[in-house]
């Protein structure tokens, strides 16, 4: 995940990995019967700690697009829940 995300994958944030706790997209104990979500690389991302709770309490979601994450705000932050694109980005150079 730290290769992948290079730190939080808030969007906006640019705290480090160091700074990180790996998260589920889905969590394990969501859902009913088989299949929950797992603890692996394909269900985790990177969150600071503030994040974190951003994610796992107010409402948002994660799915991929074309193969990168992409947070969805619940519709009271965004009606229109318009997908947010996960990951710092790295600056050239």
């Amino acid at each position: 995940m730290v290769a992948r995300d290079g730190g939080c994958g808030w969007p906006t944030c640019l705290e480090p990995p160091g700074r990180c706790q790996s998260a589920h997209i889905k969590g394990w104990h969501q859902g009913t019967g088989k299949p929950r979500g797992p603890t692996d690389l394909a269900n985790g991302i990177l969150f600071c700690p503030y994040h974190h709770r951003r994610y796992d309490n107010d409402g948002w979601d994660l799915q991929p697009i074309n193969g990168t994450p992409h947070l969805i705000p619940p519709t009271w932050i965004d009606p229109a829940q318009t997908p947010r694109r996960c990951g710092q980005r790295k600056t050239p150079g």
